[in-house]
């Protein structure tokens, strides 16, 4: 969430993708980021450091509606999602395969 009271540091700018989602254009590196620059003032810089539900610099809570919710940490580029959406991803790849093979495929995986 986007820190108002704050002023975005020298060569910085908000923007929004076609999404709607806010990032961030670094002009002076020539870089984007999903990271507030101002986070890295405001919010903890580890889970050590993290009160209740807080998340440190870098860390979104996201949500689906199939599996619920999920954290991205945009510092990695990864999602840590629960068991349960790996196991639906999982058993996507096993629909496709089998709608593969009934569709006259003879490939085996």
């Amino acid at each position: 969430m986007p820190r108002k009271e704050l002023p975005l540091p020298d060569g910085w700018e908000e923007a929004r993708d076609f999404d709607g989602k806010v990032y961030y254009i670094d002009h002076k590196t020539q870089s984007t980021s999903w990271i507030d620059p101002r986070d890295r003032q405001t919010k903890p810089l580890t889970f050590a450091d993290c009160i209740g539900d807080e998340l440190p610099v870098g860390w979104e809570e996201a949500y689906d509606p199939v599996v619920g919710p999920y954290y991205v940490d945009h510092n990695t580029s990864e999602s840590n999602c629960p068991r349960s959406w790996r196991a639906s991803i999982l058993q996507v790849g096993d629909v496709s395969l089998l709608l593969s093979s009934s569709s006259g495929s003879t490939e085996a995986r």
